[in-house]
């Protein structure tokens, strides 16, 4: 039987990639899962929420089969500026589309939708997704 990634499993190397990526900017940023987001918000930084998406795996025979799969979400809050906000989803951009991530098998990740970057109560973000299968 076929071990299949959990969202624990999808959502480490998620934000190990981001992570990487947005360190290489000249002011390194953070990417938080939405469960970890410190108490005391920084002024930039990225939400990143995982989930199982339809067209998953189905079940034949008391065996799985076909596979699962997987939506990430990515907000990118700014206090400062969009261009900021912007910069972190080319991070983003930059460490997902089209990779396969190191820790879990997956088809390259591709972008699905977007949310325009603008104001938001004082500050700025906007809403990426992108998907994969495993």
């Amino acid at each position: 039987m076929t071990t299949l990634a959990t969202e624990s499993d999808v959502a480490v190397a998620v934000l190990a990639a981001v992570n990487a990526s947005l360190a290489t900017l000249a002011t390194s940023r953070t990417a938080y899962s939405v469960d970890k987001l410190p108490s005391v918000r920084p002024s930039e930084y990225v939400e990143v929420g995982v989930t199982r998406r339809f067209g998953g795996q189905q079940r034949v025979g008391g065996a799985w089969i076909g596979t699962v799969a997987w939506r990430a979400t990515f907000r990118y809050v700014s206090q400062s500026s969009m261009t900021n906000a912007r910069l972190m989803r080319e991070r983003v951009r930059a460490a997902l589309e089209f990779v396969e991530l190191d820790g879990v098998d997956s088809t390259p990740w591709q972008f699905e939708t977007a949310e325009d970057i603008g104001p938001d109560d004082g500050w700025f973000s906007g809403l990426d997704s992108y998907t994969t299968t495993t």
